[in-house]
């Protein structure tokens, strides 16, 4: 995040004074996210990564996907279950109206995001 070139496993533990797993842990969990662009080096066998500019739109967009996959799964449920269940139809019809609610707001919070950084990039 705090610098512009790729960095290697070993450049960020060695900065961050952290454990190289600890490091490569992280980095997972950052490209799983989006968040960070893979580098390499003609000769260089190492990887390196790097904070994309729009990380934070990434993040929200995939978590935007897990809550459509999830809104998905109480749709699949609610169509798989007996007309007589009522908790489980309860249950569902609530996890697709919090799932709704949870959109609606990341919708409108990318929305923002992105006028915001437009009007960054304007001034």
């Amino acid at each position: 995040m705090l610098v512009d070139e790729p960095m290697s496993l070993e450049d960020l533990a060695s900065t961050l004074k952290a454990s190289r797993a600890s490091i490569s842990t992280n980095v997972r969990q950052f490209d799983t996210a989006g968040m960070i662009e893979h580098h390499t080096y003609p000769g260089d066998r190492r990887d390196y990564y790097r904070f994309t500019h729009d990380a934070w739109e990434r993040a929200l967009l995939i978590d935007i996907e897990g809550t459509l996959a999830l809104r998905r799964m109480a749709e699949r449920g609610l169509e798989a279950i007996k007309s007589s269940e009522n908790t489980a139809r309860d249950h569902l019809d609530s996890m697709i109206e919090f799932c709704d609610l949870a959109l609606a707001d990341r919708y409108a919070t990318l929305e923002r995001w992105k006028d915001l950084q437009r009007a960054k990039r304007e001034k």
